[in-house]
C-alpha cells in the first residue's frame, strides 16, 4: 500500500517505492522461512529463525529511515518561499 502511494505521488521519487518493494520481498522470504523452513526443535533451526527475525528488523529500520529521509527531502523541496 505504501509502495502504491509512493508511485502515485507526483513529487515523490520512484526509487523510494523500490525500497518498499525490496522490504516486501524480504518479508515474503521470511514468511516462507517460517512456514516451510525448519521446525524449532533443534538449536540450529532456532538460530536460523532468529537470524531471519533480525534480518527483517534491520531491513524494516533501514527501509523506514530511507523513506523518512525521502519524505523530508520532498517536504523541503515543496516549502514555498517565505513572503518577507
Amino acid at each position: 500500500m505504501f509502495c502504491h502511494s509512493d508511485v502515485l505521488e507526483q513529487g515523490f521519487p520512484k526509487r523510494y517505492a523500490f525500497v518498499f518493494i525490496a522490504f516486501t520481498i524480504i518479508l515474503v522470504l521470511y514468511a516462507s522461512l517460517m512456514f516451510v523452513g525448519p521446525e524449532i526443535d533443534s538449536p540450529e533451526s532456532l538460530v536460523i529463525q532468529t537470524v531471519g527475525q533480525k534480518i527483517v528488523v534491520y531491513a524494516m529500520n533501514i527501509s523506514f529511515a530511507i523513506q523518512g529521509y525521502g519524505a523530508f527531502r520532498v517536504s523541503q523541496r515543496q516549502v514555498p518561499p517565505s513572503a518577507t
